[in-house]
């Protein structure tokens, strides 16, 4: 209950433990029912890191194999350099029913990255699109996508301003600048599954992550009388 309440109730969270403590389980038999109730749709990831398949290919995989219903918002840019920022604020998810849904994206033993992953280049920008997202940055290449049109508004800005006696000034109009309507507050919730003789290593990664320092959950042995209430 306070797992799940403190999972539903936060945009990020890290779940560490001991190694066998149970992190994935309480996850997949505890929280992943709670969490469809509440309308998010779990989508369970473990990055491969010894294939050539992208991170970002393979989460669209795993969204996909949730049963998730993708309606895209906006164009993606490119889909080869994709970031998770740009995914999740371009398309909206529904469920079979065609409800809308909140993802839950759960990175289960997020530990591999720092065991399995050689290249350090794809670490650090891993961790660099989960920055953009953690930290609501706009990615700079999204923002420079659209940087062509602005010329032709700052002109049209000037002429505007050289005839306000004779127009009706439109401030909303001169402030457009093209930049299309990707989501505001896009519905994603997302935990990391961690053990925690790895919390070390994440603190390497993620000192320009301020959430990712704070939201953390720790997973404790049960004791005598909780496993007799379980059982009971």
């Amino acid at each position: 209950e306070s797992l799940s309440q403190y999972i539903i109730n936060n945009t990020q969270t890290v779940l560490y433990g001991k190694s066998g403590i149970g992190k994935s389980s309480i996850l997949n038999a505890g929280i992943f029912p709670v969490a469809r109730a509440n309308g998010l749709l779990p989508v369970g990831i473990r990055l491969d890191h010894q294939c050539e398949t992208s991170y970002m290919e393979q989460i669209r995989t795993a969204v996909a194999d949730s049963g998730a219903v993708v309606r895209e918002v906006v164009p993606v840019i490119d889909k080869d350099h994709e970031t998770i920022w740009e995914y999740l604020h371009r398309n909206l998810f529904y469920d079979q029913d065609g409800k809308e849904v909140q993802l839950l994206l759960v990175f289960d033993q997020f530990e591999e990255i720092f065991t399995l992953q050689q290249n350090e280049k794809v670490k650090i920008q891993f961790f660099a699109e989960l920055a953009d997202l953690l930290n609501d940055v706009t990615p700079q290449y999204i923002i420079g996508n659209v940087v062509h049109e602005e010329p032709l508004v700052a002109e049209t800005k000037n002429t505007v301003m050289s005839n306000m006696d004779d127009i009706d000034l439109n401030l909303d109009d001169i402030a457009d600048t093209g930049m299309p309507e990707y989501l505001r507050l896009p519905q994603y919730h997302i935990v990391f599954t961690l053990r925690e003789d790895f919390l070390s290593y994440l603190e390497r990664y993620t000192a320009y992550i301020p959430v990712m320092k704070i939201n953390r959950f720790a997973l404790q042995p049960i004791n005598e009388e909780q496993a007799a209430e379980i059982i009971m």
